[in-house]
């Protein structure tokens, strides 16, 4: 379930605490500098219908139940602040539910934010601050070279070419999923395109992008500035745009199971069907800047692992629950500050 303010910030060690401030300066400066989102600021969205498809066997919840449809809103958008499509980085969604009508000034009751690249290309709220606090001719020596940021991870997750609607998207952090009296287990997400096609637009494995995040456009590019932003827009003229969620899960008794750096194995814990959905009205500008997604915005069965769990030793900031434990306290002042800013709102 979504956990309160007190279960977020009760029990942080000093060191947590300050991270977490620190990270929380840095997305509010943000939020308001841009007039948008601190992250993801430029994005396209539209709402539809998820029809949940959990196969036999899955644990039993009131969520992804076979047969239960859902209103959902999807958000496409780039990771950084960059509204140049063309811009070489990455690709992120966010996937709101919602229990009777796709209202984006609702909060729903399930938000799954994802992006390109099955892992994270760091590992706890430390090294993520220390990356963001990184100028980037620093980087290769600081981050990349004691290991604080993973290039190979990072260059999977970078995109040249396609469609938003080619992609496949990852929510790299996993969930507690609990099913009555079982065991609790781990989920991870993952969103592809609805006729199972392949991911196009894939940098080629041997490209690194040393320690960079984003990359400007090539000089020669002749796309247009918002080609996925119009692209998507423009599928909606015919059958509306499908894709399919699905979903890994993993014992809930293997700590390894929350490093959101490394994958799941596939054939160990394969992918299965939970949702297809069916996008068939595309969303405003004004719809987007009342629209929200939060971390911590969960289902009843489902949880985010926090930092101050009795499995964890050491420094809370150092393990790897303490990325999305951070996010939900991290995201709450930065929409504020968003919503604050001086019209017009970037979105």
């Amino acid at each position: 379930m979504s956990r309160t303010f007190e279960a977020l910030s009760s029990g942080l060690d000093d060191d947590f605490k300050q991270v977490i401030e620190h990270l929380q300066a840095i997305f509010v400066r943000v939020a308001t500098k841009t007039q948008g989102r601190a992250t993801h600021t430029y994005g396209v969205a539209a709402k539809g219908e998820a029809k949940i498809v959990v196969p036999l066997g899955f644990p039993e919840n009131e969520f992804l139940k076979a047969g239960r449809t859902f209103p959902v809103i999807l958000r496409h958008s780039s990771p950084g602040a960059q509204r140049d499509n063309r811009a070489r980085d990455g690709a992120a969604t966010s996937l709101k539910f919602y229990e009777t009508k796709a209202d984006p000034a609702a909060d729903g009751f399930h938000d799954i934010t994802m992006n390109t690249g099955r892992t994270l290309f760091v590992r706890t709220a430390r090294a993520f601050l220390t990356m963001v606090t990184t100028p980037n001719p620093e980087r290769v020596e600081k981050l990349l070279q004691s290991g604080i940021l993973d290039d190979k991870i990072l260059s999977e997750g970078y995109r040249s070419s396609g469609s938003f609607t080619e992609f496949y998207y990852h929510s790299q952090i996993c969930y507690e999923l609990a099913a009555g009296s079982a065991p609790m287990s781990y989920l991870r997400y993952r969103l592809i395109n609805g006729d199972r096609g392949p991911e196009r637009g894939n940098y080629p494995t041997s490209w690194q992008p040393e320690g960079v995040t984003v990359y400007p456009p090539l000089e020669a590019d002749p796309r247009e500035d918002n080609y996925l932003k119009h692209d998507f827009l423009a599928r909606f003229e015919h059958s509306g745009v499908r894709y399919l969620l699905q979903g890994q899960l993993r014992p809930g008794d293997d700590p390894e199971a929350v490093n959101c750096t490394a994958a799941w194995d596939p054939h160990r814990y394969p992918w299965i069907d939970l949702a297809e959905i069916h996008l068939t009205e595309a969303l405003t500008d004004q719809d987007l800047d009342v629209m929200s997604v939060d971390a911590n915005r969960t289902h009843d069965s489902i949880a985010l692992p926090l930092a101050t769990s009795g499995i964890w030793a050491g420094l809370q900031a150092d393990n790897y629950a303490s990325l999305g434990h951070a996010r939900a306290l991290v995201y709450t002042p930065a929409r504020k500050a968003r919503a604050d800013a001086p019209l017009p709102h970037v979105n």
